[in-house]
């Protein structure tokens, strides 16, 4: 018994003693797998500098700044200054990059507002909802305004938050625009969504109106157009 103890032992000693030697398969398998480790690790720390780089740039717009210079978003995003210029090939692709990051941030200020609730309950989700969403979009929309005739990227996230600005209309007034006849249904959306949209708003806080002042705008054009729909603002 001893000896068979014994030998059960000894070979586990003798092979952290001696190991066997690797063979050229394992060892190419080891190296692919520690250089796409090394890949992997590169690639997510350009993914940070990346997102690092556009939230400087996002951040600073927001500030007030509508164009902020390499070395200001370099210093914001704790990156070096060839490092803005490294990860994006032109403006255009910088610009995507900044439309997709602004629109993630504006969707994750919506809630979906149920088009079951009653109309005034809807109307007050709807305008609040909205005027956060707008007076954020404000310094960002601002600024593309500027160059967006020369940004194809731009002109494309303008057209893409309209056309999410509508689908809402059309999914939280769902019960009053369907009181028209189909011909005219696309109409009274596109109206809901004009006194709802950020040029509307532009238009107001310009004049001098605050926030809560253009809040209160909407919120009357809104019922003023959905009462004549629904013939009761109480539905």
């Amino acid at each position: 018994m001893e000896a068979e103890r014994n030998l059960q032992i000894v070979p586990d000693e003798f092979e952290e003693a001696n190991p066997k030697p690797i063979s050229k398969t394992r060892e190419k398998a080891l190296t692919k797998k520690s250089q796409a480790t090394s890949q992997d690790g590169r690639q997510a720390r350009a993914t940070r500098t990346r997102l690092a780089i556009i939230d400087a740039l996002l951040d600073l717009i927001v500030e007030g700044d509508i164009s902020p210079t390499a070395r200001q978003i370099a210093v914001r995003a704790g990156v070096s200054e060839r490092s803005v210029f490294q990860h994006f090939v032109d403006l255009e692709e910088l610009h995507k990059a900044l439309s997709e990051r602004q629109l993630s941030r504006i969707l994750a200020m919506s809630e979906d507002i149920s088009p079951n609730l009653p109309l005034t309950e809807r109307i007050d989700a709807y305008v609040k909802q909205r005027s956060r969403i707008l007076e954020a979009l404000t310094p960002v929309r601002r600024a593309a305004l500027a160059i967006e005739m020369h940004s194809a990227e731009l002109r494309r996230s303008r057209d893409l938050f309209h056309a999410l600005s509508l689908e809402e209309v059309n999914k939280v007034f769902a019960n009053e625009i369907k009181n028209y006849k189909r011909s005219d249904r696309s109409i009274y959306a596109s109206s809901i969504e004009v006194v709802s949209s950020w040029n509307a708003w532009e238009s107001l806080r310009v004049q001098g109106h605050s926030s809560d002042s253009a809040e209160a705008v909407m919120r009357f054009s809104l019922k003023a157009l959905l009462h004549i729909s629904s013939g009761n603002e109480s539905n």
